[in-house]
């Protein structure tokens, strides 16, 4: 993983625990990963999509 990629993956991880807290939600794995998975289908293009898609994947695996 380079260091753009990295970041973008960060970045998707942050805005689902800032979203989640703005929202009053509980941080847990699984409000996360729900969390990058509607902003994955919500974003349109696509370099967005794949940095929620491998942040929630990361997330499940809990690496």
């Amino acid at each position: 993983m380079n260091d753009e990629e990295a970041g973008l993956i960060l970045n998707a991880i942050g805005m689902a625990v800032v979203d989640l807290v703005a929202s009053q939600v509980p941080i847990t794995k699984d409000n996360i990963v729900e969390r990058l998975e509607r902003n994955r289908k919500a974003t349109g293009n696509v370099i967005g999509k794949g940095a929620n898609r491998d942040a929630a994947e990361l997330v499940r695996k809990g690496q």
